[in-house]
């Protein structure tokens, strides 16, 4: 059962359809494998969380690689849509990226930094959709 649970799990958690499909997933389980449900919810939470931190650090990639060519960050304005522009240098991310985190909700993208740790804040908000609670990552 393991191992077809392994394949059934949408390869892109970004994908509106994987995110179906996940749903999908647990009612079937649940319907016919109660005995399962909580280790697939924890698969599936595993490669959400894995995708979204994948997913920002190649933000911040991005994000680096504007500033050594501009010598600025993105505004919070003009946000990360700005990454896939093509302004002469760039684009930085394709405009297929995800700028979304698995669960739907755009990331977050602030500068300057509201916390003044780092130079801007990026994050999501998690499966919750909420900013400041404790399912934000980082």
């Amino acid at each position: 059962m393991n191992a077809l649970i392994e394949r059934l799990l949408p390869k892109d958690p970004t994908d509106v359809y994987g995110r179906r499909f996940d749903e999908l997933l647990l009612a079937v389980v649940r319907e016919h494998h109660p005995e399962l449900i909580r280790e697939v919810e924890q698969k599936i939470r595993a490669k959400n969380l894995a995708a979204t931190r994948w997913a920002l650090q190649s933000i911040r990639q991005a994000l680096d690689h504007f500033n050594l060519d501009t010598a600025l960050y993105p505004t919070t304005e003009q946000g990360l849509a700005v990454l896939s522009e093509d302004r002469g240098r760039g684009p930085y991310i394709t405009r297929s990226f995800p700028i979304k985190d698995p669960w739907g909700h755009p990331f977050v993208y602030r500068f300057p930094s509201l916390a003044g740790r780092k130079p801007y804040d990026l994050f999501s908000v998690g499966p919750d959709g909420k900013e400041g609670t404790a399912d934000d990552i980082e």
